[in-house]
């Protein structure tokens, strides 16, 4: 069962989280390009799965590498990112009452309007900085290590 759920996690994460990431992150990620990253993103997880579990699909032999629903979910991801990127490059940008600042995050914001009424250790930077360096240190220990 759980297996089962990972791989399905294959098909849906990744093109959600990869709008999700540039739409935080990017305030020029517009509505078509979520909506085409979201749709193509699952066709693409389905069409890996399927290649994969067919075992010589199309003609062609999966690459060992790619068993692994993890990495099935990097390329996805992968794609999705760049198929964002450009379906939104190549459609007219949002409106700016559409995207404000308050909607993305700005490191030019976070550091020049630090909030000197709260002590160090409630500061924004300060946690966001800790889960970063956390999150990559888990990666690491989860990916080399053990």
């Amino acid at each position: 069962m759980f297996i089962y759920i990972q791989e399905l996690f294959t098909f849906f994460a990744p093109p959600f989280s990869a709008v999700f990431l540039l739409g935080a992150f990017w305030p020029r990620i517009n509505g078509k390009g979520a909506l085409v990253t979201t749709i193509f993103g699952l066709i693409l997880g389905v069409l890996i799965k399927v290649w994969v579990r067919q075992g010589g699909a199309w003609g062609l032999e999966a690459p060992d590498w790619l068993f692994p629903y993890a990495n099935q979910g990097v390329i996805n991801w992968a794609f999705c990112m760049v198929l964002c990127i450009a379906v939104s490059l190549n459609t007219s940008p949002p409106r700016p009452e559409q995207v404000t600042e308050d909607l993305t995050f700005s490191f030019k914001r976070l550091w020049n309007q630090r909030d000197t009424a709260r002590p160090w250790y409630q500061q924004v930077a300060l946690w966001w900085g800790i889960s970063v360096i956390g999150m990559f240190l888990l990666i690491f220990i989860f990916s080399f290590v053990l």
